[in-house]
């Protein structure tokens, strides 16, 4: 149609038209214009469809990722647990080992003083030795400060001689 503009512009000067052909020619302009915005919307619409495909294989594949790198962190996980449980389970039967060998030492020795790993032990030799301070003489305490040293020798704790030194402040005054 527009072949048929361009055609008159060839032949000479500009005639001018008349209402009829400039009805027809809006018209045709007017029918080029809807044709272009119906492809233009069928472009669009067509370019619309092809995105929200592509966003659901990108969902559909973020989706399995997510999925695959959970299950591999649930088995990170569980063989973290299972490591951490053996670990635990070891420690436990060394620390028993262990204890029950110092009890044992503790029992070949025979001489009568706590074992200094156990509280109750050493709270109730001290509970025992306050009692007997009323009647102490300091050859008396003497005697007992030896046996003190050796459990201070033992476990090495810095209460047991500060026990001592107020045992002689007390008996010396």
């Amino acid at each position: 149609m527009k072949v048929s503009v361009i055609s008159r512009e060839k032949e000479g000067p500009k005639k001018k038209l008349s209402k009829k052909e400039k009805a027809r020619l809006a018209a045709e302009q007017a029918e080029q214009a809807r044709i272009q915005a119906e492809l233009e919307a069928k472009r669009r619409e067509e370019e619309e469809r092809i995105r929200q495909i592509e966003e659901r294989k990108a969902a559909i594949e973020k989706e399995k990722r997510e999925t695959a790198e959970q299950n591999q962190r649930a088995e990170q996980l569980s063989a973290s647990l299972n490591l951490i449980n053996g670990i635990k389970g070891k420690n436990k039967k060394k620390a028993l080992e262990d204890r029950n060998q110092r009890e044992w030492k503790q029992f070949l020795k025979c001489d009568g003083l706590p074992n200094p790993y156990e509280c109750g032990e050493l709270n109730t030799y001290l509970h025992l030795w306050e009692k007997t301070m009323e009647y102490t003489t300091i050859e008396n305490a003497s005697a007992r400060t030896t046996e003190v040293l050796n459990v201070s020798f033992h476990f090495n704790l810095f209460k047991i001689i500060v026990i001592i030194i107020i045992f002689y402040l007390l008996v010396i005054e």
